[in-house]
């Protein structure tokens, strides 16, 4: 940051990413990653205003990111099937949020579902998303899981806006 100058950087205790670490993330995997299972994550959005964010996964590499706004349902499972075609992708390996519209898109693939307030999979998480945002922070801390740089700006903000609810409390939560 001293080197960029860049002075735009939050220090509060309720942060779950530090921002140099996160930073560490936008580089290349240093291993050859080829025989990887392969997975695609997808968070839909429909008509509105948000949008629909499909990641293809090399590992923890996340090597294609597909952003689509205001498309229908059956636009968003051709965009995923065609995904998961082309790059070996097993459908058991897909990954939907089904909260709201991805529920539909979850249906058309038969793939699996996320329920963000869902039960959690470890202990002392107030809900699946809960749990799946400090994992994150522990493959974040760790190094373990990478990005492509296309969209660095974007998942650098998105994941500077999480927080942790309180940050003395047995239960976490975010």
């Amino acid at each position: 940051r001293l080197l960029e100058g860049d002075w735009d950087y939050d220090e509060t205790k309720n942060r779950l990413y530090e921002f140099d670490d996160l930073l560490r993330c936008f580089r290349l995997p240093n291993n050859d990653k080829s025989n990887i299972d392969k997975f695609i994550t997808a968070d839909i959005a429909r008509m509105g205003g948000d949008r629909t964010v499909i990641v293809l996964w090399n590992g923890l590499h996340a090597e294609k990111f597909i952003v689509l706004k205001q498309k229908p349902i059956n636009e968003v499972v051709d965009t995923i099937r065609q995904l998961a075609f082309s790059n070996g992708v097993r459908l058991s390996n897909v990954l939907v949020d089904e909260d709201g519209v991805g529920g539909g898109a979850v249906d058309f693939l038969k793939c699996k579902g996320f329920l963000n307030g869902g039960k959690s999979v470890r202990d002392n998480y107030l809900n699946l998303k809960s749990d799946c945002y400090f994992k994150l922070g522990e493959l974040i801390t760790s190094n373990a899981i990478t990005f492509e740089s296309t969209h660095k700006d974007t998942i650098v903000k998105e994941l500077e806006m999480v927080r942790r609810e309180k940050v003395d409390r047995d239960r976490k939560s975010t």
